[in-house]
């Protein structure tokens, strides 16, 4: 089980099609698999990448990040803001609303809905501007 207790979804090969630069601190070896790791060794390597991706983000904002680097990562899909995740992730979520209960209005006060609606409320703020 990976992390919260929970099977991970993937258990077959991670594969590395891009060719990362393997001098960089986390290239994955083309063999690896999640469930070649046990639980607490799954939460160290995940706070070690949480710290390597920052670290991407940081060279990149400095203009420190080499362009073979900045090419693979992109090659990747990496996503350089943190808040474009937040946004597709809240809209995801807003899909899922939608379809359950036919409409946008979301209650953001009182509610176990409450994130959902205060990011409701929020884009409509944003488009008023």
């Amino acid at each position: 089980k990976g992390p919260r207790g929970r099977k991970p979804r993937c258990s077959g090969p991670i594969s590395n099609p891009t060719g990362v630069d393997p001098d960089s601190d986390m290239h994955v070896p083309p063999n690896a698999t999640l469930g070649m790791v046990g639980r607490s060794e799954w939460r160290r390597e995940a706070v070690r990448l949480r710290q390597w991706v920052s670290n991407q983000r940081s060279l990149l904002r400095k203009g420190a990040l080499s362009q073979s680097r900045l090419e693979s990562l992109n090659r990747l899909g990496f996503v350089w803001s943190k808040q474009e995740i937040d946004w597709d992730e809240m809209f995801e979520e807003m899909m899922r609303y939608k379809i359950r209960f036919g409409h946008c209005n979301v209650p953001y006060k009182g509610s176990s809905l409450q994130r959902l609606g205060c990011w409701v409320f929020n884009q409509r703020i944003m488009l008023r501007r």
